[in-house]
């Protein structure tokens, strides 16, 4: 796969991967996910920085090649991925519930 990305739970820590010309760069957060119902948030800035948030409060931050140039061949799913980005197997299923869903590309 050239590009994709993704947002999962890897040992319930909030993780968000970008793949930009093949190159798989991966940002996990330091702490695992409450037990509680959390709100999580992934960004991508123009310039690749990448941060990671549970419940307004930063968690993880790193740095891609730059942002997603294209669309990724495949479109963007929600709770379920057949279509691994990262170093995962496929199906990945979220067995939790999900709430709200917001996604926005600037």
């Amino acid at each position: 796969m050239k590009r994709g990305w993704r947002s999962k739970a890897n040992n319930y820590k909030l993780a968000f991967a970008v793949r930009l010309a093949r190159k798989l760069t991966v940002v996990t957060a330091s702490e695992p996910l409450p037990s509680s119902r959390s709100a999580v948030e992934a960004r991508l800035a123009d310039d690749g920085h990448i941060t990671l948030s549970v419940n307004g409060q930063q968690v993880g931050e790193g740095r891609a090649a730059g942002p997603l140039v294209a669309q990724p061949a495949r479109g963007f799913t929600v709770g379920k991925d057949d279509a691994p980005v990262g170093d995962y197997a496929s199906p990945n299923v979220w067995n939790g519930k999900i709430e709200d869903v917001k996604l926005r590309v600037l």
